[in-house]
């Protein structure tokens, strides 16, 4: 009886008796709700973590992201239906002028491929062993690198500089071997030019014609020189040996050149006008002429004394010994 009035007494016995109930019933929701925490916690590491896996963040902000890539497979039967039968890689083709524009011809060491030429030649001498031969004279006024480095080379003599005019002989002389000797050697040396070079082409026989048709410099690009290499085959000879006009227009054209190769294999008719026009027309400064002799000697004193007074070279291709 004295247990019962110590627990339900007045003055507190009760509320001593149930402290203990309370605090246990705390400790049991703290251990609930900390262990409650601890699995939500769990579960949002373990998404987090799977979501990072799926597509990790960029490694910084000026890059992109470098999350991974999903590609898509399509069988030949679903690409056909998707493009209802279209082709997505139409079939190129090749003009027959683009294509042989790709093949060039290179000046260099003697090639069996060399077109025979007639004339002085001796037997069994071709085409390319011309190209350089002959004596130089004068040979450092001029000369540079070759047209791989920016520069021209022309029947195997080279100049420095980046604008070249050609003026080369096409009178009824030339008809046959000789002309397409003079073609080849246009073409090699164009093709051989850097793409920041530019040149002008000048035929003269009765009268001079600019190849292309306009007095302007043509740079040397691969589209250009595909179409300069057409021109040059369509090249034809014809009478007379006039060579006036021929280097007018190659002085005229502005900016000036930096050197003008002149090639003939006979006389000019006009060949005091042209050393007096040349005298007046070319200084300040001078450009430099170099002088080739193809196949004949008959000019090489006259073109000698050219490239006495305006500086460049001297070559005489094929005329023998």
């Amino acid at each position: 009886m004295s247990e019962g009035v110590s627990r339900m007494g007045p003055g507190g016995e009760r509320g001593a008796w149930m402290a203990p109930r309370w605090g246990r019933w705390l400790r049991h929701a703290l251990v609930v709700g900390v262990a409650v925490s601890l699995m939500v916690h769990a579960v949002g590491l373990v998404v987090a973590f799977l979501i990072w896996l799926r597509e990790p963040p960029a490694a910084s902000a000026g890059r992109q992201g470098t999350g991974p890539v999903e590609l898509a497979v399509m069988g030949e039967d679903e690409l056909a239906t998707l493009t209802g039968g279209a082709d997505l890689m139409p079939e190129l083709t090749v003009s027959a002028s683009l294509s042989e524009a790709v093949v060039v011809s290179v000046p260099g060491p003697p090639s069996d491929e060399a077109v025979e030429l007639s004339g002085s030649m001796g037997a069994g001498e071709s085409a390319s062993s011309l190209a350089g031969g002959g004596d130089v004279g004068n040979a450092g006024a001029g000369l540079g690198a070759g047209g791989g480095s920016g520069g021209a080379s022309f029947f195997g003599v080279e100049a420095s500089g980046r604008r070249f005019a050609f003026v080369v002989d096409v009178s009824g002389s030339m008809m046959g071997a000789r002309i397409e000797e003079l073609r080849r050697q246009l073409d090699a040396s164009i093709a051989d030019m850097v793409e920041t070079s530019s040149y002008l082409i000048v035929t003269f026989s009765d009268d001079a014609k600019v190849l292309g048709g306009r007095v302007e410099w043509t740079e040397a690009t691969t589209d250009n020189k595909a179409l300069t290499r057409q021109r040059i085959r369509e090249i034809r000879e014809l009478n007379g040996t006039y060579g006036m006009e021929a280097f007018r227009l190659a002085l005229a054209i502005k900016p000036r050149p930096d050197a003008i190769y002149f090639m003939t294999d006979g006389v000019l008719s006009d060949m005091q006008q042209v050393q007096a026009y040349l005298l007046t027309a070319n200084k300040s400064p001078k450009v430099p002429i170099h002088a080739i002799c193809f196949m004949e000697r008959d000019s090489e004193a006259w073109m000698r004394e050219l490239v006495r007074q305006f500086g460049g070279s001297f070559t005489c291709v094929g005329c023998g010994r």
